[in-house]
């Protein structure tokens, strides 16, 4: 064999060879990515507004943020218990998530001048033995301080980045429909640490609760290829 057939011979090769890698990367990329992602047959808006001892009141969304957030849907609320403690819970859920965890509080809150103060990683008792994680974080802005309890949702599988996004998506690659993207972010003055904490936990605890409930069982899915419910607006 001459010195230039062997030279053809070994360019051939390494093309094929970087055909194939690059063809199981495109399956791979396949299974990862669903035929569509569709909202569930509930709405975050039929979250009741009394939750154990607390009871919250719709806050309207400003239509301007609602674009920015880029969700399907976004809910607002304010809850309060009988102690007079006031927290805020943000709901949205997301169809489109092929560029890792939506709006991120770590990043959002950061943009906005605030400080982490303390971070912690707690867990919710959600009933039955279960127990999940959730991210706790204080925040300082000049001389204010709140705290935020978080998490996000695919499935089953709390997610917090895009490590935890994407073991979430490979363990859905089976299936031709995927569940929106849910996110859950709690805000309550922090004057006292410990009772932020608590009144976190607690009605952390009756959201995460309720999201997952009897209610969240998955519905038939629309028919034909195409069909994706229309997205549930901001009310």
């Amino acid at each position: 064999m001459t010195r230039t057939n062997a030279t053809t011979t070994r360019l051939f090769a390494l093309a094929g060879a970087v055909l194939l890698v690059a063809g199981g990367a495109y399956k791979l990329r396949g299974t990862l990515h669903p035929t569509y992602a569709r909202l569930p047959h509930w709405s975050l808006h039929d979250m009741p507004l009394v939750l154990g001892d607390w009871r919250g009141e719709k806050t309207k969304l400003d239509e301007e943020l609602f674009r920015a957030i880029d969700a399907d849907v976004v809910s607002d609320r304010m809850y309060q218990n009988k102690r007079g403690d006031g927290v805020s819970v943000h709901t949205a859920a997301f169809t489109e998530y092929d560029f890792g965890v939506q709006h991120n509080p770590i990043v959002c809150y950061r943009t906005n001048g605030w400080e982490v103060a303390d971070a912690q990683n707690v867990t919710l008792d959600v009933g039955e033995g279960k127990t999940v994680g959730v991210k706790l974080i204080t925040w300082s802005r000049e001389r204010r301080r709140v705290m935020t309890l978080y998490w996000y949702q695919l499935g089953d599988e709390m997610v917090f980045d895009r490590g935890d996004l994407a073991w979430a998506r490979i363990k859905l690659w089976r299936e031709s429909t995927w569940p929106p993207l849910l996110k859950v972010l709690m805000e309550a003055p922090a004057f006292s640490p410990a009772d932020a904490q608590r009144d976190l936990t607690e009605l952390g605890q009756r959201v995460y609760r309720w999201i997952n409930g009897p209610h969240a069982e998955p519905a038939p899915a629309p028919e034909g290829p195409g069909a994706k419910p229309k997205a549930d607006p901001a009310s």
